[in-house]
Formats: C-alpha cells, structure tokens, sequence
C-alpha cells in the first residue's frame, strides 16, 4: 500500500546538499549521519558534492555593472514580476537557486572532463571596465591619432602594456552620457584597479580627460611608484621615469600626494614626485623674463621679452599679434619696487611696441620642453615727457596655453624690471 508518510520524506541523496550546507533539522542530520556510516556510496556522494562547492567558491565573482539591480528592478515592476510576490517565499527560492547552481556547475565540470580538450567551456573572466583603442604612433604635438590597429577590453586586474602603438582608454563613470579618456603614448605600461583606480607603472599618459564620477563617488586615482594623483575633474598628464612622476595639469586641478603629503597643483602648473618624498610645489609652465638692452637708436632701454617652456611636455602659446592685448605692460614709480608693500605710481596697461617684422609674430608656436619665444619691445614712447627718475616694469602674458595635457588660460607676470632714467 501507498504510505503517505514515506513519501513525504526526502531521500537521503537529496538530503546531501542541505547537509553540506547546514540546513537540516538536528533530528535529520543524526539519521543522515548514521546512514553515511553504513553506506559508502551516499559518503562518496557527499565527497563530491563538497568538492563541487569548493569550485564553485574558488571562481572568481564578476560583479554587476554598476546600476543593474536598479534597471533590474524597473523592468520587473514594469512587466509585473512583482505582483504575486509572497513573503517568505524567497528563502525556498534561494535554495532552489543554489540546489539549480550547483547541478549546472557539476554538468560542466563533467562535460570538461568528458569531452574533447579542444571545446573546453569558458569560465568567467574578471570584470569588464571599459574599451581600449590601439594606434599607430602620432607625433607629440600632433592634435590628431593615428591610423586605429585593434581594440581590446579594460579588464580589472589586467596589465595593460601599449608596446609600439598609442592607445585610447574609455571608461564609463557610472553618469548617464558621461565618461572618461586617457590618452597614452607608446611604451606605457598601465593596470586596471577598478573603474576609478588606474596604476602607472612606466611610461606617459599623454592626457586624462576625466570626469567626475556618480555621486559619493571618491576622486579618480592614479597610482604611481612614486606616489599618486587624485582627480575629481581635469585634464592632465602624468608620465614616470625611473627617478620620478611628471605630473602636468591644463584645465581644473588635481590633488598629488608624496610621501602622505598633499599639493593642489591648478591649471598650467606642474609638480614632481620623487620616491619617498614630498610633491614639489606647483610651478607654472611658462616663465617670463624681461631683459633689458642699450640700442642706440632709442632714447630709453630696449627690452627683450623671452616666454619660456620650463615644463615637461610641449605647449602652444600666443605670439604679440596673435590676439590683442595678449601681452600687457605696466610701469610704475617707486623709491624701490623690491621692498615689501611699496607699490608706488602704477600706470594703467601699455601697448607693446614691437622692433622687428611682425610677420614673424604672428600667430601662434609650438614650444617643447626648455624652448623658447623671444621678442624686443622700445619703451621709450611710454616714458615721452615723464620725469628721468627710476622705473620699474613687469609684463604679462594673459594668453591660451594649449598642449597634449589640455587647453587653457593663463596668468604669467615677469619679476619687476629696474630701469634708472636719471641719467638719460
């Protein structure tokens, strides 16, 4: 006859799985207990059930992109999924859902043991971050890339090494319709941490176009043997040789950290990191410098302007006639312009008053590292019918600074210039 009880009990084999993961009653457990004593079979069942968990806690996890459970959410409300819903019911689906996981990882265990090597399954590869485009080497102070050879995945924990091309790194920020680019030159050797951690090992980041991330979001990381930069939204770049980090940044500001110690680094600066030490101060990439020369033909000093690259990657500036008033002029009267607080007579902006042709002023230049851009200006005009006493003069450059870090405008204002016109 049929025995209702009976049939309502699990069979032992059904049983291993809560055993191995601690489900059962104690009263269920002591029988299943006894019965794997006097049964090998169920002991070898339970071996490999134990073995399958193993595998299944060693694969790595491969986390959600950011803003699945909301969308998954959405979607679920949407079509309806949630309306019969019952509470508590969930705890029988988990076990479901593991009892269902386990017998697929065991089948396909079993088909790569069985089959043929050549059609192995393909186990779960590390979280996906963003693309990577490789290109053919464009000069440094090209605007445009080269011509594309392949693209790849920005995997975390990958190591990613650029070799003979330039690549172009995307990664998403976690905004709707936002992300960030990181350029790199050849040679450059990067690793992903995750979708705001990047390590430089070796190499150049031609430009960091980021953006800032969703919000509670922390800053952009750049990690470097030498100490890191955080970034909440700038344009940069950062490249490390063996002794230290070249940290350049065009538009916004960074944060970079040396030894524990901060610098604020703003736009047309740059800072050094050296190994276990300090981040140097910020330094402006342009340097400004008057120089004062006797020309017989003019009544008062002629003096020769000189703009120079004192950075680490290329810029492109303004000449005189690039745009008006790019460079501007002040001169003032003091018993000495050098002391503390003596500011003196201050004449308002003067006109630059440029020797030589003005074709070759034109424009704008390329300056690489320690290059300059050099021009004379006569002063005397500004000091027609003024005392012949002392005179102090400083320039301005108030011009775009643009170059492979970002684009931007700057403030460079030259020392103050001492000229004695008392006996002229």
């Amino acid at each position: 006859m049929f025995d209702e009880e009976r049939a309502t009990q699990p069979l032992a084999q059904s049983q291993l799985l809560s055993y191995v993961m601690g489900e059962l009653e104690p009263d269920q457990q002591q029988k299943l207990e006894a019965q794997l004593k006097e049964n090998p079979t169920l002991q070898t069942e339970l071996d490999e059930i134990r073995g399958h968990l193993t595998l299944h806690h060693e694969v790595r996890k491969v986390a959600p992109r950011r803003g699945s459970f909301e969308r998954l959410m959405r979607h679920m409300k949407h079509e309806g999924a949630l309306q019969g819903a019952v509470p508590g019911v969930h705890c029988m689906l988990r076990r479901a859902f593991v009892f269902a996981a386990v017998t697929g990882l065991l089948f396909i265990v079993l088909l790569a043991i069985f089959s043929d090597s050549r059609h192995l399954p393909v186990l779960p590869r590390d979280e996906v971050i963003g693309q990577v485009m490789y290109y053919e080497p464009a000069p440094e102070m090209s605007a445009t890339r080269g011509r594309e050879m392949g693209h790849g995945e920005a995997l975390v924990g990958k190591t990613e090494n650029t070799g003979a091309y330039d690549a172009s790194i995307w990664l998403p920020t976690g905004v709707s319709r936002s992300y960030s680019i990181i350029e790199c030159a050849s040679q450059t050797e990067i690793k992903f941490v995750s979708s705001r951690e990047i390590r430089l090992n070796k190499g150049f980041m031609r430009q960091l176009n980021i953006a800032p991330g969703a919000l509670g979001e922390s800053a952009f990381i750049v990690r470097t043997p030498h100490g890191r930069v955080e970034i909440s939204g700038a344009r940069l770049s950062i490249r490390v040789i063996e002794s230290e980090t070249q940290v350049t940044v065009g538009e916004g500001s960074v944060r970079v950290i040396g030894n524990d110690i901060p610098q604020v680094i703003p736009a047309g600066h740059f800072s050094v990191i050296a190994r276990d030490s300090e981040a140097l101060p910020p330094h402006p990439m342009l340097e400004l410098s008057l120089l004062p020369i006797n020309d017989p033909r003019t009544s008062a000093p002629v003096v020769e302007v000189t703009l120079k690259n004192v950075g680490f990657v290329p810029a492109r500036i303004e000449r005189v006639f690039g745009r008006d008033r790019i460079y501007l002029m002040q001169m003032s009267r003091s018993p000495d312009r050098s002391q503390p607080g003596s500011v003196g007579e201050r004449y308002e902006a003067l006109e630059v008053h440029l020797l030589g042709d003005w074709h070759e002023h034109t424009g704008e230049a390329w300056l690489k590292p320690k290059d300059e851009y050099r021009f004379r200006t006569d002063i005397s005009p500004h000091l027609a019918g003024r005392p012949a006493v002392e005179y102090w003069m400083v320039l301005t450059y108030k011009g775009g600074l643009y170059g492979p870090q970002g684009a931007g405008q700057v403030d460079v204002t030259s020392k103050p210039l001492k000229m004695d016109m008392r006996n002229k």
